[in-house]
């Protein structure tokens, strides 16, 4: 009887562990994802500035400074970041895309003529950095990791952040056997061109001013030989570059 109400005890103590750890996780679990609707602004005092997202953001963890927020495996639209940093002076900052195809789209709001200051960290150095306004500037410090973006405004100013580096138009600069080829076939044909202006020059002579025209026939025939050997030389460099 004894070992009967024994184990039943240790069954019910068992149990009521098992419904503990149960509910510590499913209440864990519940908390453990942040999600921030859009129409909720992060307050930076110190800056007197505020921080927003366009789409829900989800997070595990926020945390709001006086000059910055951090966020900790972060995602809205994109692939998630962990951690993230996030400094605005002068203006706004509402976050459009958050890292979706490895870019990042935010808007700065704030009056004529304010200059407004982003840093983000730790992030790579991007490929890009764009803005649809004339005065803006950005830099990259690669011991700490951070991206700065200044912008000067004289509306609100969209700024793309793009690590995928664009496609650009190439020009594919000649091989050292084309410069090669295209310079000694130039050498060669420009004694040939000569050499023939000489010949047809001297046949254009009285008969009688032929005789003082030897010399320049023995010039035109070495100019010839020389570019037939120029020739030769060019087609057997041209096997082995």
């Amino acid at each position: 009887m004894q070992c009967k109400t024994l184990t039943f005890t240790l069954l019910t103590v068992f149990l009521a562990l098992l419904i503990l750890v149960s509910a510590y996780f499913s209440v864990f679990a519940s908390t453990s994802s942040l999600s921030v609707k859009p129409n909720v602004y992060f307050y930076l005092s110190s800056a007197g500035t505020y921080v927003s997202f366009n789409e829900t953001l989800h997070a595990y963890r926020i945390a709001v400074y006086q000059d910055s927020l951090l966020l900790s495996n972060a995602w809205m639209d994109g692939q998630p970041v962990d951690p993230l940093t996030v400094k605005v002076e002068g203006g706004n900052l509402t976050f459009l895309d958050f890292f979706k195809d490895k870019k990042l789209v935010f808007r700065l709001s704030a009056p004529t003529g304010t200059v407004s200051k982003v840093a983000i960290r730790p992030v790579s150095r991007p490929a890009s950095v764009s803005a649809d306004t004339l005065i803006y500037g950005s830099s990259y410090d690669a011991d700490t990791n951070t991206l700065t973006v200044q912008v000067t405004h004289h509306s609100d100013v969209t700024v793309t952040v793009d690590w995928v580096a664009s496609v650009q138009p190439t020009f594919n600069f000649p091989s050292f056997r084309q410069i090669l080829f295209s310079g000694l076939l130039i050498f060669a044909l420009t004694p040939v061109v000569t050499g023939a202006i000489i010949i047809f020059v001297f046949l254009k002579r009285e008969e009688e001013n032929k005789l003082a025209f030897i010399e320049p026939i023995i010039w035109a025939i070495l100019t010839v030989i020389l570019a037939v050997l120029t020739l030769i030389v060019i087609s057997t460099l041209s096997e082995f570059l």
